[in-house]
């Protein structure tokens, strides 16, 4: 049915077409003649010919040609008048596959309007790809590459994706990245249609090398005062509120090292009381410890020592003498300015994953082969945690550190990622060269004292635990439960940990959690050690005696049994079928209820035990609900389908952790939240909760999964 329909009455609605192309020559084409109507419904909504309408508006039309056309949405006039006709964008595309998921959303398993008889798939999953085909997007991955595309993608990349210089799954490899990069990449004119994603992650890393050699050369070429770092070769020590002092006595074999070690340390101690510091930490050697606490007792004047700390290296070999034992330790001597305040614990500062209050600190020695921050390019290079302890805990945001004898720089980097201003002294040049390429990487000015934002309960929150943590309410936590990345594992899924590091990396995260944990809250951490070649991986057994060294009870350990495991391991071996659930608390005594989750039983008695320490003995039977195992049975064919996640716990697990070691109404947290299966436990048994994970894709699926939950509850 042909209308000669008001331009006036006609209803535009949403549409989704981005791009009109050249209107003005289209009016022009409509001068000699409209060759095709536009259609719009019996109601005058606009179904198909948005630009014939635009462009008729521009000529001051005001009827134009229409057909009428019955159809049962405008989504689907549009679908069957422009995608059959490959008339949109792939940005286009991706607007219409976000309409689609939204109408059909709420009516799985019922018919569509969007193609007659045709029904929506009962799964989520297939819904998308349901979707996606209908928006002409071919499946459900493609549409979600996409979508990263036009929602993380700089404006340029979106466009070359629509013009096709660029393919859907290399602009999502693109995406992935910062915007400054995206854009370094799209100027050196990749043809990204060409590559696979693992060239285009190969590109972005040779650009994002360009990138920091650019920074570091603009950083270098400002002044020190620009740049809030400096370092050089004059000695003499200058004003501060904190010196670090880290000399190599002997080791390296420089002309300037002393003959007399006495009187190389009173004189530099004398010289270091003129420089108004705070705080002085000096790194000592074992062997001359006992003589050197004297001389710089009474040549630091005005200045009294307070304590003597320790950095412990575990991988530390010397000496090699078989008459000693290996040193693993050296000794730190903190004196403190008569006057000046006591330790600051700046808790608010950037780092956050290291108590304060601990004498001690754990790190390794850089090594050759250990790339990163700390790769070894002085012989006594201290690793860049070791100063982050100290700058944190003896000095303020925007104050002055200074470090003599400062080598590679290792005190400047972590002044840097602090927000302090360094001066580092370092007679040696090539030292001196090295230090400020490092610092050029961290150099720019001080930035604003981050504020920690308060994070609400039955919340997802992307980010470094390490970094979130702190901003929960103290003593708020009733209990942890979660699954930390295990080392060397899973690298193509999230942040792999090193073997040699995991020890230190779990004492982090758990020293930022002691002041939150309630003083009956227990942590349970289900871990698996792998085996290689034949033997299992001790990373496990060495972080559980470092938590204990630092202060961490630890229980008996649980065992979490997958009946229907995969037959893994060696052929020849029993399958492996359970794994660890490690117990740590900071009382002897925490909570839990093992009646919680135990079942009905007529013998509670301990017959024929009568000097049992657990119970008199006796032989009546008791009727009443025993103790649960710590032996959890709990399949892996419980989860949820279709969740994207390498290590989803069942959800039976987590409920009978939640129930046994938690009261009702409490808090839990799980920092390495995943897919969020802890979580959904916790809101289950009416928990009060927090999550948190570094992969913002799985923050985003356990919110969904939360979401839903929450709709059903509803």
């Amino acid at each position: 049915m042909m209308d000669e329909i008001k331009i006036s009455e006609i209803r535009t609605g949403k549409r989704f077409r981005k791009d009109h192309g050249d209107l003005q020559e289209l009016a022009e084409s409509l001068k000699t003649g409209l060759l095709q109507p536009i259609g719009v419904t019996p109601k005058h909504e606009l179904v198909f010919g948005e630009r014939r309408l635009l462009a008729a508006k521009s000529l001051g039309w005001k009827t134009i040609p229409a057909r009428i056309v019955d159809v049962p949405n405008i989504l689907e006039g549009m679908l069957t008048e422009n995608v059959m006709r490959k008339d949109f964008s792939v940005s286009e595309r991706v607007a219409i596959y976000q309409a689609i998921k939204a109408e059909v959303g709420g009516r799985r398993g019922q018919r569509t309007d969007l193609q007659l008889g045709e029904k929506i798939p009962e799964v989520a999953g297939r819904t998308d790809d349901f979707a996606a085909k209908k928006a002409g997007l071919g499946n459900r991955k493609t549409a979600q590459q996409a979508e990263k595309v036009v929602e993380a993608g700089v404006p340029s990349l979106v466009e070359a994706m629509d013009q096709g210089e660029v393919s859907v799954s290399a602009a999502a490899e693109v995406a992935s990245l910062p915007r400054r990069e995206q854009k370094e990449m799209l100027k050196n004119g990749c043809d990204q249609a060409k590559l696979v994603a693992r060239e285009v992650r190969k590109q972005a890393h040779q650009s994002r090398f360009r990138l920091q050699q650019l920074t570091q050369q603009k950083v270098l070429a400002q002044s020190p005062r620009q740049r809030n770092w400096k370092i050089t070769a004059d000695q003499t020590v200058t004003k501060c509120h904190l010196l670090i002092v880290d000399p190599p006595y002997g080791i390296t074999n420089e002309d300037w090292e002393p003959a007399n070690l006495e009187e190389f340390t009173r004189d530099w101690a004398f010289r270091w009381s003129s420089c108004g510091a705070d705080f002085i930490a000096v790194f000592f050697s074992q062997e001359h410890m006992w003589n050197g606490r004297k001389w710089l007792d009474e040549s630091l004047k005005g200045y009294t020592f307070q304590q003597m700390l320790m950095w412990h290296a575990p991988n530390n070999l010397a000496p090699k003498s078989r008459e000693c034992f290996k040193q693993t330790w050296e000794p730190i001597f903190l004196y403190r300015r008569a006057g000046a305040e006591r330790l600051v614990h700046d808790h608010g500062s950037e780092w956050t994953g290291e108590l304060h209050d601990l004498d001690c600190h754990v790190a390794l020695v850089p090594q050759v082969n250990y790339g990163g921050e700390d790769y070894k390019q002085h012989p006594t290079q201290k690793p860049v945690s070791v100063m982050k302890w100290l700058i944190n805990a003896l000095s303020n945001h925007g104050e002055k550190v200074v470090s003599l004898f400062s080598g590679v720089a290792p005190c400047g980097i972590a002044a840097m990622q602090l927000g302090r201003q360094y001066h580092g002294i370092e007679i040696n040049k090539e030292y001196r060269r090295i230090a400020e390429e490092r610092l050029a990487a961290f150099g720019g000015p001080v930035r604003p004292k981050p504020s920690v934002k308060a994070i609400r309960p039955a919340t997802v929150v992307q980010g470094d635990c390490m970094a979130l943590i702190p901003a929960l309410p103290n003593m708020s936590i009733n209990l942890v439960v979660t699954s930390p990345a295990y080392a060397e594992q899973r690298k193509g899924y999230y942040r792999s940990i090193p073997e040699r590091l995991y020890p230190e990396f779990t004492l982090r995260w758990m020293s930022a959690l002691e002041p939150k944990l309630a003083d009956d809250g227990s942590v349970l951490m289900v871990i698996d050690p792998h085996v290689e070649r034949g033997v299992m991986a001790d990373y496990v057994l060495r972080t559980q005696l470092l938590l204990r060294e630092h202060g961490w009870k630890q229980h008996r350990t649980h065992i979490w049994v997958k009946p229907d495991m995969m037959p893994l391991g060696h052929k020849w071996w029993p399958r492996h079928c359970y794994e660890e659930i490690l117990w740590f608390s900071k009382t002897s005594k925490p909570f839990c209820n093992p009646q919680a989750c135990g079942k009905l039983s007529e013998n509670l008695a301990v017959n024929g035990y009568a000097y049992s320490l657990w119970s008199p003995g006796t032989d009546e039977m008791k009727t009443g609900i025993a103790r649960t195992m710590d032996v959890v049975l709990a399949p892996v064919g419980a989860n949820e389908k279709n969740v994207d996640h390498p290590a989803k716990l069942p959800p039976a697990l987590a409920e009978q952790l939640i129930q046994t070691y938690s009261p009702e109404g409490s808090t839990i947290l799980d920092p390495f939240a995943g897919s969020g299966t802890t979580l959904l436990a916790a809101a289950s048994l009416g928990r009060r909760w927090f999550g948190f994970d570094i992969i913002a894709d799985y923050c985003d699926t356990a919110r969904q999964r939360l979401a839903k939950r929450v709709g059903k509850a509803g």
